[in-house]
């Protein structure tokens, strides 16, 4: 089998494990600020929703003007995919308890397969994980199939090898002292830490870490 039909079949093999569920992406708007950015959104998005996957997409974003068009822009793209209705975008508030954020996304869920959640940028956690905070909460209350940090920074890789998902087990040991600097992933710890933090009671089936570019 060649690389391309290995592509294809890992592509299958996902997209029927997805069938039904709900996965949970988290981003940023300065990231879709590209081409290649926004048009590999477009893709992923538009291919679970077609594929019967509901998703939970949040956004964060500091209100600013070109990041307002790319959310308008990202919105009108997924919204053209046959078959698919499209809420408004909720704006999120941190000071909202977890279940009032749970009650926002299943009104949009029950009428639409895709949330559109706008998190403000908070000043007060520290930047590269100040959006983990609210997908932290999302994840755990909502108890997604899946969640998906899209990093500005990349996926996570060792040995010159990508990880496509990383487990409790697998976090874990990234996370031992001196673990991540040997690896080279020491500047990635924060988020790691942020990323396994609330689930080392009740994890997920997996999270992952990645880039739109």
């Amino acid at each position: 089998m060649n690389t391309q039909d290995s592509s294809f079949a890992e592509k299958d093999f996902y997209l029927d494990e997805f069938r039904g569920k709900t996965l949970l992406f988290a981003l940023r708007a300065a990231d879709l600020g590209t081409k290649v950015a926004m048009d590999m959104a477009v893709e992923v998005f538009g291919t679970l929703l077609l594929n019967d996957t509901r998703v939970v997409l949040l956004i964060e974003t500091s209100d600013a003007g070109f990041e307002r068009q790319s959310i308008k822009m990202l919105c009108d793209r997924v919204a053209s995919t046959p078959q698919t209705s499209l809420a408004s975008p909720v704006a999120l508030s941190a000071g909202s308890s977890d279940d009032e954020l749970l009650e926002q996304i299943w009104t949009v869920l029950r009428a639409s397969p895709l949330f559109l959640g706008l998190w403000s940028v908070n000043l007060e956690v520290a930047p590269e994980v100040s959006l983990v905070v609210c997908a932290q909460r999302i994840a755990i209350r909502f108890k997604v199939y899946k969640f998906v940090l899209l990093d500005p920074a990349g996926g996570i890789t060792t040995g010159g090898s990508r990880l496509s998902f990383m487990n409790g087990p697998v976090l874990r040991e990234l996370l031992r002292q001196g673990e991540a600097e040997w690896t080279g992933l020491g500047t990635r710890r924060p988020v790691l830490e942020a990323v396994v933090r609330p689930w080392r009671v009740e994890l997920p089936q997996s999270r992952s870490v990645h880039s739109l570019a």
